[in-house]
């Protein structure tokens, strides 16, 4: 890969989010949107750009941006509080895995005839994102100010 490739395509990128940023202020869309819409056109309808030519360079930029947005986490990581508030965090993880897998499982085998164990496999399918589930109702409601996103 050559060097006009490393470094001219993320100036192109930049340029097209600035012109991308200054769009969506002017027509009050958000940029994820003008972005979007920008991929698409340049892409698959006008073929102006050929995705198969940027394999390697998209993996340089997804590796630097992973470097990026972990430094960045790492950073803003408030360690007391992190600290203060694991033990409730690790809590209802493994209540809301349990209830959810055990209620599914109780549901699979009452009302639809099956096995215990084939029940337990089902509910441990559905418990997976059991825990984004409980997340979202608990955070809208008893958790501290601080530990709520914005």
């Amino acid at each position: 890969m050559d060097m006009a490739r490393i470094f001219g395509l993320p100036a192109a990128l930049l340029v097209v989010a600035v012109a991308a940023n200054r769009l969506s202020r002017w027509t009050r869309v958000p940029d994820i949107i003008v972005l979007l819409l920008i991929g698409v056109g340049l892409g698959p309808v006008l073929k102006w750009v050929d995705p198969n030519h940027f394999d390697a360079t998209v993996r340089i930029l997804g590796m630097l941006a992973l470097i990026l947005i972990l430094f960045e986490g790492g950073l803003e990581l408030r360690l007391k509080e992190v600290i203060r508030y694991s033990p409730g965090g690790i809590l209802l993880a493994f209540v809301s895995y349990g209830f959810t897998l055990g209620l599914v499982a109780l549901i699979a085998h009452v009302l639809l005839h099956m096995a215990w164990v084939d029940a337990a496999l089902l509910g441990q399918f559905w418990a997976r994102p059991a825990r984004l589930w409980f997340y979202l109702l608990s955070n809208k409601s008893v958790l501290p100010s601080q530990s709520k996103s914005p």
